[in-house]
């Protein structure tokens, strides 16, 4: 848990970056991916190399569509990917959602102020942090959404 302090702290590295200038260097996503392969080459977190790799060509795929369409900008897609690198593949997907569930709060609290765009990397940060501190979190709001609707 201690050793996923690294892909947070560049993650915030990246959401000041993205607040002050709408752009993730590339340098902060060369450092998560780099620190990820690394940490994974040397068995430092229970994800194997194969799961790291899926891990970042599905957080790639997820958002390139995205990215496609202009809705989001192409460091928060190569952020994704490389985050891939210390997730795996149940943690990008973990990502994934939560980033989601965060875009969409501060694309609401964005269009009510008049705004049209915002800054994703804090979205994707918040998605990171459920994703490591609360690994079962989508199975618990699933369980929890089943428990209120039956």
């Amino acid at each position: 848990m201690l050793l996923m302090m690294i892909p947070l702290a560049l993650s915030l590295e990246a959401v000041y970056y993205d607040l002050q200038k709408r752009e993730i260097p590339d340098g902060v996503v060369l450092r998560v991916l780099f620190t990820g392969l690394l940490a994974t080459f040397l068995s430092w977190h229970g994800v194997s190399f194969v799961n790291a790799l899926l891990g970042m060509v599905i957080g790639f795929a997820f958002v390139l569509p995205f990215a496609l369409a202009g809705g989001i900008g192409g460091g928060d897609l190569k952020f994704v990917g490389a985050l891939g690198a210390w997730l795996g593949v149940a943690g990008v997907m973990s990502l994934l959602f939560w980033s989601a569930m965060f875009g969409m709060l501060a694309a609401i609290i964005t269009r009510c102020s008049g705004r049209n765009d915002f800054p994703f990397a804090p979205a994707i940060t918040l998605g990171l942090c459920v994703a490591i501190f609360w690994p079962g979190g989508i199975d618990e709001l699933i369980s929890w959404l089943r428990s209120g609707l039956v």
